[in-house]
């Protein structure tokens, strides 16, 4: 878990590779019950055989203390795999 303040843009920065998958910045309360973000539920990384650097940027819901961030595969075949690096979450807009 990392400290949030609500209100705030965040940026999310990563380095994908491999097969598609999905970056969840979940938000909770000081009570660690979720607190949605409207409108974003995930951000999606298509298939690639290169590295690339993707952005996303959202803003911390009303009511968040803190964030936590997951990255999931969904792909059927093991050895596809989807590889992460460089990972950056901060505040502030493009």
């Amino acid at each position: 878990f990392f400290p949030v303040t609500p209100g705030t843009d965040y940026m999310l920065h990563f380095c994908h590779k491999g097969g598609a998958a999905y970056a969840y910045l979940l938000f909770f309360d000081a009570k660690n019950k979720t607190v949605p973000e409207p409108g974003v539920n995930f951000h999606y990384a298509g298939p690639k055989k290169q590295w690339r650097t993707l952005t996303f940027q959202g803003k911390v819901p009303k009511g968040a203390v803190k964030g936590k961030l997951i990255f999931r595969s969904f792909q059927k075949k093991l050895q596809d795999g989807a590889f992460f690096d460089g990972v950056i979450v901060h505040t502030g807009k493009r």
